[in-house]
């Protein structure tokens, strides 16, 4: 049987990743281009899924699971793998 934590879609990362960065319900189903409420169902149904009571605790299984790593929500691993930037003007 597969862990009912794990893995979660990319849908359900991005809103995951928008309620740690305090995005507001609107601003994450505009993202999403959806309506509030899908996203607030979308959003419900992950939590129930994973156990979260609340956003708090699906923030910290996200975390604990990985799932908000910058390789899983598509930016870099790793400082090296950056593009190098220029050296602030003194």
């Amino acid at each position: 049987m597969p862990d009912e934590r794990g893995p979660i879609s990319d849908r359900e990362r991005r809103i995951v990743h928008l309620i740690i960065a305090d995005h507001s319900d609107e601003q994450i189903a505009a993202d999403l281009f959806v309506a509030v409420r899908t996203m607030q169902r979308q959003l419900r149904r992950l939590m129930d899924r994973v156990g979260a009571p609340n956003r708090c605790a699906l923030g910290a299984i996200a975390a604990h699971h990985g799932w908000l790593a910058p390789e899983a929500l598509g930016g870099p691993a790793s400082a090296q793998d950056r593009a190098p930037t220029a050296p602030l003007a003194a």
